[in-house]
């Protein structure tokens, strides 16, 4: 097996697999910040989302806990947990809503630009606290 060198963007993303657990408030509150920005008219408190998005990211880490068997066999079937991810978080910003195409459109948008910046305000984060230069980190790799 190819020994990968070790770059700023490897070790950040080693500490955010090892650490994924500390990472995961910042989801929630994302994804709830992003649902109240996006679903303006709908009559839920700011902590009445933050629950249901906890219970949805629990539900998200069962079903994807269950699926690392079948990775360590088949490595090629972890864009299944992706596909789970954002099925349980999409399927979360629905049923919290009323289920309208427009509404339904903007669930499918939300969930995965969310999911988008919280992985680039993780990766920022992790570098500052390991003291890595983030540009080095957020480079793009040979071609």
């Amino acid at each position: 097996q190819q020994e990968l060198p070790d770059t700023p963007a490897l070790r950040v993303n080693h500490w955010m697999s090892r650490n994924v657990n500390l990472l995961l408030p910042i989801m929630m509150i994302m994804l709830t910040s992003a649902d109240r920005l996006f679903f303006l008219r709908t009559e839920l408190s700011w902590s009445e989302r933050l629950v249901h998005y906890l219970f949805a990211t629990g539900t998200y880490l069962i079903c994807s806990t269950l699926l690392i068997p079948l990775y360590t066999h088949w490595p090629g079937l972890q864009l299944l947990g992706f596909l789970v991810i954002f099925g349980i978080l999409i399927g979360a910003a629905i049923s919290l809503h009323r289920r309208t195409v427009w509404n339904i459109l903007k669930a499918v948008v939300m969930v995965p630009a969310t999911f988008l910046l919280y992985v680039l305000l993780c990766t920022v984060l992790v570098a500052l606290f390991l003291g890595l230069p983030i540009e080095e980190v957020l480079v793009r790799g040979p071609r």
